[in-house]
């Protein structure tokens, strides 16, 4: 018994495989459980039924995860839900059997009529899948709605595994990044507080999965541009004109920050650098054009990745918004910088604003700060 108790203990609280054997993008350490010790005690009263519910990861997104895999199963021993037959478009308007039949798939009032209440069903069953929200039945949410009752449940079973991987304690306040679902989620409290859209990773330069803190909130913040960005898409247009650089808003500096100075690149041979060589780094200073936009959530990890604005606003209004480089693009940053900020810390944020120099509104890193502080990076 002692023995399936620490079985079971592992599988449910951290996972049945450590995501190293599957994954190299997850970054994020485990918990550490003191389970002999809290086992000694627990054949005293109810005290091993709390040890076993105090188990499984207490995040919120777990428990909604085990109610809807739940009711699937429900589903699933009812019958499982009924395919949608192929057909035309449907969309407002429209009337027939196949219209009832996704009335009665989306839990919409049954009814054989295409209204504007099963519309708004459709376009939340679509933003759940990655699809765009048009309210209307096309083949890719047709498809969508025809996976098997079990491929939904086996879906719900890896995430609830993938949910024993995260740390179990995140911080109060903590920011939450749902990657393949493009939101965030501020919650303070154990509550979600506040939501936002952002833009993640393409599939070949996904955001990893990590835990790390936000150490400072930088306003009107300069792009250095990672080396592998310089190689793989400045430097092919440079070698084609040497003025490519002024098209983008880029400075073209040599040397270390303390010690930069900067490099007409009109003056370099860029057909001269041998593979992979690129001894300059790229610069793009605040401005409307900036790809950092006006804020910055600085983080600590080692992989250049971290929260900030865009000035591509249109690329919140996809579906599938996996599109950055690997930061994370937020759709409402002034917002967020207020919210983890605190009101304390509202005046220094105001006033870094209304500059348009590079300024650190707070450091979180030792608490926040007394003040806006003007950066003098080169």
């Amino acid at each position: 018994m002692t023995a399936a108790f620490f079985r079971y203990a592992s599988d449910v609280s951290t996972g049945r495989v450590h995501p190293d054997e599957i994954r190299n993008d997850w970054h994020t350490n485990g918990p550490d459980l003191a389970l002999l010790t809290t086992l000694e005690q627990a054949p005293t009263g109810d005290a091993l039924a709390r040890l076993l519910n105090e188990l499984p990861p207490p995040h919120p997104g777990y428990a909604s995860l085990c109610q809807a895999l739940k009711g699937l199963r429900r589903v699933e021993a009812a019958g499982g839900w009924t395919p949608l037959p192929d057909g035309p478009k449907l969309e407002r308007g429209a009337r027939g059997p196949r219209v009832a039949l996704l009335r009665e798939r989306l839990e919409v009032a049954p009814g054989d009529a295409f209204d504007e209440p099963l519309a708004g069903s459709v376009r939340r069953f679509q933003e759940q899948h990655g699809i765009e929200p048009d309210g209307k039945l096309g083949p890719s949410t047709l498809t969508e709605l025809n996976v098997p009752v079990a491929t939904r449940i086996r879906q719900v079973e890896l995430n609830l595994e993938r949910w024993r991987w995260i740390p179990r304690v995140l911080g109060d306040p903590h920011v939450l990044v749902n990657i393949p679902g493009f939101d965030l989620t501020l919650v303070r409290g154990g509550t979600a507080e506040w939501h936002t859209r952002i833009v993640a990773g393409k599939a070949f330069t996904p955001t990893p999965v990590f835990s790390d803190r936000i150490v400072e909130v930088v306003i009107n913040p300069p792009w250095n541009v990672p080396e592998s960005i310089a190689l793989t898409e400045y430097l092919p247009e440079l070698q084609k004109d040497n003025t490519a650089l002024t098209r983008h808003g880029l400075r073209l500096l040599r040397g270390s920050e303390e010690d930069a100075r900067e490099v007409d690149p009109t003056k370099v041979d860029w057909n001269a650098l041998a593979d992979g060589q690129f001894p300059y780094r790229l610069r793009q200073d605040p401005g409307p054009e900036n790809a950092l936009g006006r804020v910055k959530f600085q983080l600590t990890n080692g992989f250049n990745v971290y929260l900030h604005d865009t000035p591509s606003r249109g690329l919140f209004g996809k579906s599938d918004r996996g599109l950055s480089h690997g930061c994370m693009r937020v759709e409402n940053p002034v917002d967020l910088a207020k919210r983890v900020l605190g009101e304390s810390s509202q005046g220094a944020l105001d006033d870094a604003l209304d500059k348009t120099e590079e300024r650190v509104a707070t450091r979180l890193s030792g608490g926040p700060a007394s003040g806006a502080k003007e950066a003098t990076r080169p």
